[in-house]
């Protein structure tokens, strides 16, 4: 089931007898597996035991999927900053 628009922190409920997986779906165009995540699905995939990212490669043309269930297999880099100006100084 697509939850994407109730700020889960995944796209995708799935569920199979008793079996739930909370899926994060990220679609790469070429063959790296190097996308974007928001800081809340960066903290649900360290927290949620269910949580599996879904990678899919050459998503425009010929696309192939991989899951990830591990976030330690992943380096994390900053994308952007969002300055704030402190008001008291």
């Amino acid at each position: 089931r697509d939850v994407s628009a109730e700020n889960r922190g995944y796209d995708l409920l799935c569920m199979r007898g008793s079996q739930v997986l909370h899926v994060e779906v990220k679609g790469v165009s070429g063959g790296k597996t190097c996308f974007p995540m928001t800081k809340n699905e960066r903290r649900m995939w360290a927290k949620d035991r269910q949580y599996k990212v879904l990678v899919v490669r050459h998503a425009l043309t010929n696309p192939s999927c991989k899951m990830f269930r591990d976030a330690r297999k992943f380096e994390f880099r900053p994308l952007s900053y969002i300055p704030a100006l402190c008001e008291s100084r």
